[in-house]
């Protein structure tokens, strides 16, 4: 009777045991598999070699999927869709981080056939289920394309309208302001013709932004200087003061004491785009 007793208590913890394994099996899912899913998100393209014709918003898809252990995603963008794989995810309370430094992602282009490899990063995270993240891309001669997902300010955008310098005057002008990094700026300026002389599209970094309370923006860099290279040679491009804001979606910007290459007088540059 007691070795009878003493065998259905060992039965009885080996069973206890073998369902405590099992729920800790079901516990132990990988994190990724809790945001391996479908994302709409706000898409923005921009070009750092070519800023003032490759600049594009729309609505986007991105898919992380979770296969063999391992989370990749697939990231559809105006210049083609964009493959990851072994996506790392690291998680903290709600948020889930999300990255991709090994440098070698996959690139469909539209109408290029097979997926090409490319030097990239992939940074983002994924809070209440929803997705944020900044791909860059080292296309060679192409240059570096970034694509933003749901994270670029409103103002962060090509902006067309009438620039007029002296008796010159510009319609359907661009001026792209980019992604705001550090509480600074870069504004790139199309090409400007119609006078004597072209002046070559040109662009100025490091401009200070200060974001308003009554929700403009203020633009401001003084003794603004960078070089264009023209024919093989490279010019000067200058102005004391760069000045200007943006409210309710206009950019108005003005240039003063503006001075390109040889010129032998200075320039007031105004620029103001479309509502």
């Amino acid at each position: 009777m007691k070795l009878q007793k003493i065998m259905a208590m060992l039965f009885m913890a080996a069973t206890i045991t073998c369902f405590t394994a099992c729920s800790d099996d079901d516990d132990d899912d990988p994190i990724e598999t809790e945001i391996a899913k479908d994302y709409t998100c706000k898409s923005n393209l921009e070009n750092k070699f070519m800023p003032l014709g490759t600049y594009d918003t729309s609505d986007r898809t991105v898919q992380l999927k979770y296969a063999d252990g391992k989370l990749g995603g697939t990231f559809e963008t105006s210049i083609g869709n964009i493959a990851f794989e072994d996506i790392k995810v690291t998680k903290n309370a709600d948020k889930y981080t999300i990255s991709d430094d090994n440098g070698s992602i996959a690139v469909s282009m539209h109408g290029s056939g097979d997926a090409k490899s490319y030097v990239a990063t992939l940074a983002g995270e994924v809070v209440n289920n929803e997705l944020t993240a900044t791909c860059k891309i080292s296309m060679g001669g192409m240059g570096e394309w970034t694509v933003y997902f749901n994270n670029v300010p409103d103002f962060k955008k090509k902006y067309v309208g009438t620039l007029t310098m002296s008796s010159i005057t510009c319609n359907d002008y661009a001026v792209l302001v980019s992604t705001p990094a550090d509480g600074k700026v870069s504004v790139a300026f199309s090409e400007i013709a119609g006078g004597m002389a072209t002046i070559a599209a040109f662009e100025f970094a490091d401009v200070a932004y200060t974001e308003n309370a009554d929700g403009s923006v203020t633009l401001l860099k003084t003794d603004a200087a960078t070089t264009v290279t023209v024919d093989g040679a490279e010019k000067n491009v200058g102005a004391s003061a760069l000045a200007g804001t943006i409210k309710d979606g206009v950019l108005e910007i003005t240039l003063s004491d503006f001075k390109y290459g040889n010129m032998p007088m200075t320039f007031t540059i105004a620029f103001k785009s479309n509502k």
